[in-house]
């Protein structure tokens, strides 16, 4: 079920599978936000990461002992979310642990993703509680795909670019079969903006936020007054990635935690930037759209 909300300024539209943003309007200039979906162009769309981002080692991972099997991204990007509240300007939507989500993941859980406009930003709240007794380990993301402004005349989209806070010096990931290599490689060399046309071709550019001074990011084009600003604040990881080519959009996915480490053992409460709850604990990870 699609589920619109709105102001004066933007309109969004969420969609209970998955919690997925569709589609974030800005009324002010009638320019679209969020990609149009396309199969042909993404098979197997991801929107919240929970409890894993990106993948595990051979899809498996030992929790409190016990192995499990868990694909990537986790399961939260096949489940169908009930409604909790909805009014003009938000809607809440929640899941929890059930007898699927016990077969990868041990945890008592409850998730909330909820959806609000103000003025022309949307602000994404996801709130993680433990409902066990036990101590619960999760990682979280957001895996938002952004329309790409560009024209049949534009070449490898080499009028678009991200536009940070301020100069940057940061180190990138490196990748090795899908997974996080004990080395880095040079990102941004004092930068503060980033032409995308061409960079992706050898896989995302994944930065810890501990190296950045920004806390927001521009998707911005050279040929117009089109900009998506991203406020991140508050999570370990900041990553941009598309298809190699000339794709329709961008992802900019502000995330706590990665793939597996190369060298994992594949104990689940070791992994990078790993989140704990007490029992009864609630932790809250927010991000801010903000449209132009």
């Amino acid at each position: 079920m699609i589920i619109t909300i709105q102001n004066e300024n933007i309109l969004a539209e969420i969609n209970t599978y998955a919690a997925t943003l569709e589609r974030l309007h800005n009324k002010k200039t009638g320019k679209e936000h969020i990609w149009a979906y396309d199969k042909e162009y993404w098979p197997r769309r991801t929107s919240i990461c929970f409890p894993i981002v990106s993948v595990l080692k051979d899809d498996e991972t030992y929790i409190q002992g016990k192995l499990y099997h868990m694909e990537n991204h986790g399961f939260i990007r096949e489940t169908e979310f009930d409604v909790a509240e909805r009014a003009d300007d938000c809607v809440v939507l929640c899941t929890k642990a059930n007898d699927f989500t016990k077969e990868h993941y041990p945890y008592d859980f409850a998730f909330t993703a909820t959806y609000r406009v103000e003025g022309s930003s949307l602000r994404i709240t996801y709130d993680v509680k433990n409902l066990g007794e036990d101590q619960m380990y999760y990682c979280i993301g957001a895996h938002t795909t952004y329309n790409v402004p560009i024209d049949e005349s534009d070449d490898m989209l080499k009028d678009l670019y991200l536009r940070f806070e301020e100069p940057e010096t940061a180190p990138i990931h490196v990748v090795d079969g899908g997974l996080i290599a004990k080395e880095m490689q040079p990102g941004l060399e004092n930068q503060q903006e980033l032409p995308i046309g061409g960079i992706f071709e050898n896989g995302a550019w994944m930065f810890d936020t501990e190296s950045l001074k920004s806390r927001k990011v521009t998707l911005a084009s050279r040929n117009n007054s089109y900009a998506t600003t991203l406020d991140f604040t508050g999570f370990t990881n900041i990553i941009f990635w598309t298809k190699p080519g000339r794709m329709p959009f961008l992802c900019m996915e502000p995330m706590v935690g990665l793939a597996d480490d190369v060298d994992t053992d594949k104990t689940f409460e070791k992994k990078r930037n790993i989140q704990c709850l007490a029992s009864g604990e609630t932790r809250t990870h927010v991000q801010v759209i903000t449209v132009e």
